[in-house]
């Protein structure tokens, strides 16, 4: 009966991280960004940041609150720039955070430092009708 409950546990488990990528952000590395991104037949949202940032640090529930409202619209993506110094060296990535509005792979629009809630939000409304 225990091994049961555990396997019923491990199962929740599994339902609920794939929930949680399916309407969340994506975390890529230089490993899956070409699969993740540049392959992708939509809007996508790149964040470029890392965890000793300030502005990241302001930036990131910003980021969260847009991918859930916009999940199935866009698809968000978060990069660590010190796990992936090969893919920001690629993406000439200068400041951090640094955002990347992306269409069908390719870059739309390019915007450094941290955006307020209003102002992403705005900038990303204006390219989903592009």
């Amino acid at each position: 009966m225990r091994y049961l409950a555990i396997l019923f546990l491990l199962c929740l488990s599994f339902v609920s991280l794939e929930a949680k990528e399916s309407g969340g952000i994506i975390n890529v590395t230089q490993n899956n960004y070409s699969q993740e991104v540049e392959q992708y037949p939509g809007k996508a949202i790149v964040v470029v940041s890392t965890s000793w940032c300030g502005a990241c640090k302001r930036l990131k529930p910003v980021f969260e609150i847009l991918s859930n409202k916009f999940a199935g619209q866009v698809k968000f993506v978060a990069i660590d720039a010190d796990q992936s110094r090969d893919l920001v060296d690629k993406l000439k990535v200068t400041a951090l955070p640094t955002i990347f509005f992306m269409n069908n792979g390719k870059v739309v629009l390019r915007k450094e430092g941290a955006l307020e809630l209003g102002e992403f939000e705005k900038t990303l409304q204006a390219n989903l009708k592009s």
